[in-house]
């Protein structure tokens, strides 16, 4: 491996990174050359916060989601096998942090 990313590669993004990208005007650059992912938490994080974000940085959510390659749902369960399966990993569920069982 090489350390680049391929062009049409899937790269999985965050909330942060969406926000990030749609205030630095980067986003169509980064959907244009890769298949951008994210899960349905982080497309429901940028719809929240608004009232301390600038009117220019304002995401619409149906454009967020026809720009992106896919959205997923993790479900509760895939959440616990993630946590049974890597150690000390601290899950940051709908901005709380709580125990999964």
């Amino acid at each position: 491996m090489n350390g680049t990313l391929d062009r049409g590669a899937s790269v999985l993004v965050d909330t942060n990174t969406i926000i990030e990208a749609h205030r630095t005007r980067a986003w169509v650059a980064l959907t244009g050359g890769w298949r951008v992912e994210t899960v349905e938490d982080c497309v429901t994080e940028t719809q929240t916060g608004f009232q301390r974000r600038h009117p220019e940085q304002t995401i619409a959510a149906a454009e967020l989601r026809a720009s992106l390659a896919a959205v997923h749902t993790v479900t509760d369960r895939a959440r616990a096998e993630l946590a049974l399966r890597v150690q000390d990993i601290a899950l940051d569920v709908s901005g709380q942090r709580r125990p999964l069982f």
